[in-house]
């Protein structure tokens, strides 16, 4: 099985991490799975970069690679419907 799935981003430079948790609309899972992720890291990132989740900005996200990493997988999760997922443990430092 083959397919593509383009994913168009147009992030402003200071674009609020809370504006991207929350789009107008309805959005398909894919979409809704994303922003779900990023509503898990979001705490996590307000620690690691001293600032309140409502003054997080996507850099402290990773910016757009993250965004298109998370949405690639999420859209990947929905096309194959994999039975099981596994990760392997993340090392952290050497």
């Amino acid at each position: 099985m083959s397919g593509s799935t383009d994913i168009s981003l147009l992030i402003p430079p200071k674009a609020s991490a809370t504006a991207l948790r929350t789009p107008s609309g309805s959005p398909d899972p894919t979409t809704r799975d994303a922003l779900a992720i990023f509503s898990r890291t979001a705490p996590s990132e307000s620690r690691v970069h001293g600032v309140c989740e409502d003054e997080l900005h996507l850099h402290e996200l990773g910016q757009a690679d993250a965004i298109a990493d998370v949405a690639g997988a999420s859209a990947a999760i929905h096309d194959l419907t994999p039975s099981a997922i596994f990760c392997a443990r993340i090392v952290a430092g050497i």
